[in-house]
């Protein structure tokens, strides 16, 4: 967690970009949000500044690492790792469970047995919600539906979706993720957006789990994504949202700004018009709520240097204004379609 700040590597002023204008509008009026910000939580190199764009209201790290560069900044970060016994002792009971009903699904000849057992699960409440948010409120897929993980890291998310009938595929930019996700026999490939072209062939469904605030051009990566759905299709995306609760309360220490990693941060609005922009028309659905607060409430809290005093009175409150007004939540959870 935290250290100390009195030394800190400068990343190389060659490995250095600036993008001149908001990377999601293309804007040139912008104020300053942020500076002299430094990575807290897996201590990559650098000082950053964050921009705040006066027209869309996206804000980004300007200068930002150079696509050559930006793999500095995960030397140390956690996603993309296999899963430890360790990790899996900490989990909730049902979570327990959950992951290890859609193991079974490896087997060929297991997964008829689990699809209608989790579909069946998916209804109780003491483990429907977990088995929704899991598989990202995902539909249940006809035959031969084909779904695609973009950021997958270590394959996760594709277990769960094979585990109830979708036919899957992965890409991500990290060797060792990629490596462990075809430890666990899923098709996926390492490649970052140039990645995402024709030879793919058409999906009814893409995730995005907290992969667009990594991105240099998040327009381009949901213009690809658009262009690979079916007419029809769907997809679904979680990013950090700058209007939070969170980031009011905790502002650079937020954990949700996580520099130089997340490369622009989204508020609902700027989200919106890089869907439109890339060619989603439709208007996005919001994903149901769940409890966030307590978790980044926490890590933001031990970044201000805070005693978390009443801080589970104060998240109890901000949970309650969640559940019903989706733009002050900590993630942006949304689904859109392709137009049919």
């Amino acid at each position: 967690m935290p250290r100390s700040e009195n030394s800190v590597e400068e990343w190389p002023h060659e490995g250095l970009e600036s993008p001149g204008k908001c990377p999601v509008c293309r804007g040139t009026g912008q104020s300053l949000l942020h500076d002299g910000m430094r990575d807290r939580l897996f201590h990559a190199p650098g000082t950053w500044r964050l921009q705040r764009c006066g027209d869309c209201g996206a804000a980004w790290i300007d200068p930002r690492p150079t696509p050559e560069t930006i793999g500095m900044a995960y030397r140390k970060y956690f996603t993309h790792t296999g899963e430890t016994d360790e990790s899996v002792g900490r989990m909730t009971p049902q979570r327990r469970l959950f992951l290890r009903t859609t193991a079974l699904a490896a087997f060929p000849g297991l997964r008829f047995l689990v699809r209608p057992l989790l579909r069946s699960a998916a209804a109780l409440p003491w483990i429907g919600g977990l088995i929704r948010a899991e598989l990202r409120h995902v539909p249940w897929p006809k035959p031969g539906q084909r779904l695609l993980d973009f950021g997958c890291g270590n394959g996760e998310f594709l277990l769960f979706a094979r585990a109830i009938g979708w036919q899957v595929m992965g890409i991500d930019a990290d060797a060792d993720a990629v490596a462990t996700a075809r430890s666990r026999g899923l098709p996926v490939q390492q490649g970052g957006v140039e990645a995402l072209g024709e030879g793919l062939g058409r999906f009814d469904g893409i995730t995005l789990s907290h992969v667009i605030e990594h991105v240099h051009d998040p327009v381009e990566l949901l213009r690809r994504c658009h262009d690979l759905l079916v007419p029809g299709g769907w997809l679904w995306l979680e990013t950090p949202n700058l209007d939070s609760q969170g980031y009011l309360r905790y502002g650079e220490n937020w954990r949700g700004l996580e520099p130089p990693r997340h490369l622009v941060l989204f508020t609902q609005d700027s989200l919106a018009q890089a869907l439109c922009k890339a060619g989603f028309i439709d208007p996005p659905q919001d994903m149901p709520w769940r409890p966030l607060c307590r978790r980044i409430w926490g890590i933001s809290e031990q970044l201000a240097g805070g005693a978390g005093e009443d801080l589970k009175r104060l998240v109890a409150d901000a949970e309650r204004r969640a559940r019903i007004d989706p733009k002050v939540r900590e993630f942006i959870s949304w689904r859109v379609r392709k137009q049919g």
